[in-house]
């Protein structure tokens, strides 16, 4: 009776073995299944994310490569070089509807406005100073009415009352009177120039005021043989000294302004001048009537 209870015991212990060492043996396997199950689908959900993303990138550029091809390339900008000045551009334009009458103009000149002509040589600018033209006289038509005076007033309106003009200064800037010392020009004429070369007035240089002085006695020359204006009907072959206002009596026969500033030989444009006492520039150092002998 003992003996088969212990055959039964021994039944049941070795079932019990058997089982365990049956789920031990079946177990590994399914754990290996679930697992290799388990990283399939992780593989599968991260592959999909990776071929989500790089189909996202890829429509992202398709997308940015349409918008480029729209849009149409820049145009390269070439800066140009500086042309060269035309003639146009090179001559100063006097625009009466300028705002403003003291604007500098090229080549150092300053523009203002002629509100009055006092005669051939003399004119008021805005603001009331009164500019003498450097280089020339015309005859007098103010408190002295002398031949063609009248005359070369008028040219003098015509050229440049109630106009912008641009003023060149030379070495001066104002005579003994106060009056500013300027080349005068309009449309690009030099006004001076013009009255000497039309006969209006003479080539009268005022040292050291001498940068044009050339063209002065040039435009002269062509108008006295020419027989123009006051050549014609005023003198005979010499122009006068000048203004007497600007002119010392002791060179009689040229222009030649009085001290300040005191004036040397090689400081006046002439030469073989006649000289009469009290020589204030001493250019007749030996006293025989004959100064800067050439």
């Amino acid at each position: 009776m003992r003996a088969r209870r212990y055959s039964i015991q021994a039944t049941r212990l070795l079932r019990r073995e058997g089982y365990e060492s049956y789920k031990r043996v079946t177990e590994w396997p399914l754990g290996l299944a679930v697992s290799f199950a388990g990283a399939y689908h992780g593989f599968v959900a991260c592959s999909r994310i990776v071929v989500t993303s790089v189909i996202l990138l890829a429509g992202a550029a398709l997308l940015a490569c349409a918008e480029a091809e729209k849009t149409p390339p820049a145009s390269p900008t070439m800066t140009s070089l500086p042309s060269a000045p035309t003639a146009a551009a090179r001559t100063p334009t006097v625009d009466s509807a300028s705002p403003s009458p003291t604007t500098t103009a090229a080549s150092g000149r300053e523009r203002v406005l002629v509100t009055r002509v006092i005669d051939g040589d003399t004119v008021v600018i805005d603001g009331g100073a009164r500019v003498r033209y450097i280089g020339i006289d015309t005859p007098e038509d103010t408190n002295t009415k002398e031949c063609f005076g009248d005359r070369a007033t008028e040219r003098n309106l015509a050229l440049v009352e109630g106009r912008f003009v641009e003023l060149e200064r030379d070495v001066s800037e104002t005579d003994r009177f106060g009056r500013l010392l300027r080349y005068v020009w309009v449309d690009g004429l030099l006004v001076n120039e013009q009255l000497v070369a039309e006969g209006y007035a003479f080539a009268s240089t005022y040292p050291p005021d001498v940068k044009h002085q050339q063209r002065f006695l040039n435009a002269q020359s062509a108008a006295r043989e020419a027989g123009l204006g006051l050549w014609a009907v005023c003198v005979d072959d010499a122009p006068p000294p000048g203004d007497s206002d600007d002119c010392d009596p002791s060179y009689p026969d040229v222009c030649i302004p009085p001290p300040p500033p005191d004036l040397n030989c090689p400081d006046v444009p002439y030469f073989n001048i006649r000289v009469l006492p009290p020589d204030p520039h001493s250019l007749d150092g030996n006293t025989d009537g004959v100064g800067c002998v050439g």
